[in-house]
This record gives structure tokens, C-alpha cells and sequence, in this order.
């Protein structure tokens, strides 16, 4: 197990619903997005022109879902695929409190490899898979060894 000094980092989250109307992600990396269902979104354009100028300041959106059960498909609906269309990451199954770890987790391990020669870290491809058996609809083996 890593063990990596300052953890915590900027990380927003937002629970969505239909007639939301802002959020605040000035100081924040990562944005922790729960949608309805399947992670489709409201279909505000003043909401998705948001998201787009947060991902063009280096932001990263991971799409979650609401519900207690099932899993994010981006591809469904349409909102959702707008959201992949931004870069978003789907949090497949996770659930909110694991995801707002790991994506705290993910930011500290980035912050911490670019002191180090070669490390190379992907948030989305990270996220996106499975570490420590967070997803369980992910079947590939986790990603570090505990």
C-alpha cells in the first residue's frame, strides 16, 4: 500500500436535478457529478456550457449515479453521451462515498508522480477501472496490489 502525505484535494461534488441552475467549481480539479439513473443529466445548456468551460480550465467530470443500485451508462441517453463527449468518466458502480476517495486518492498520486521521473498516471483511465474492488462490474483484477 501507497501511502501519500496530503490526500485531500479539490474535489466538488454536485447532485443534479432538474431545474439546477449552478455550482461553483473555481478552486476544485475534479467534479463528482450525480445524475439520474444511468448518469444522464439535465439537458441545460446553460448547465453544459458550464461543464465545458470547467473541463477547459483542466477539470475533470465523473459522471455517478443517484440510485442505490445499478451502474452508469454514459451512452444511453443522450445527455449522457454529451457528457463523454466533455471527457467525463463514468463511475460505473461506485459508490459516492468511494468515488469521492478515489478521485481525492487519484489527485494526490498525480500531484505526487510529477516529482518523479516517468511516473505516468491517467485520472480517466484510473478512475475508470477498478483499484481495490470499488467497482464491482468491473471483472479485470485490481490495479494495486494491497
Amino acid at each position: 500500500m501507497v501511502v501519500v502525505a496530503g490526500a485531500i484535494a479539490e474535489v466538488a461534488t454536485q447532485t443534479l436535478y432538474e431545474d439546477f441552475r449552478y455550482f461553483d467549481t473555481s478552486e476544485s480539479k475534479v467534479l463528482l457529478l450525480e445524475g439520474y439513473g444511468t448518469g444522464n443529466i439535465p439537458g441545460s445548456p446553460a448547465l453544459l456550457e458550464a461543464l465545458r468551460d470547467f473541463v477547459l480550465r483542466g477539470g475533470r467530470l465523473v459522471a455517478l449515479s443517484q440510485c442505490v443500485g445499478g451502474t452508469v451508462d454514459l451512452q444511453r441517453y443522450r445527455t449522457g453521451q454529451q457528457l463523454l463527449d466533455l471527457g467525463a468518466v463514468s463511475g460505473k458502480d461506485i459508490t459516492f462515498e468511494a468515488a469521492l476517495t478515489k478521485a481525492m486518492h487519484l489527485l494526490a498520486r498525480q500531484d505526487h508522480s510529477s516529482d518523479q521521473a516517468g511516473a505516468s498516471l491517467d485520472f480517466a483511465r484510473d478512475f475508470g477501472r477498478t483499484l481495490v474492488g470499488e467497482i464491482s462490474s468491473d471483472h479485470e483484477a485490481c490495479a494495486y496490489d494491497v
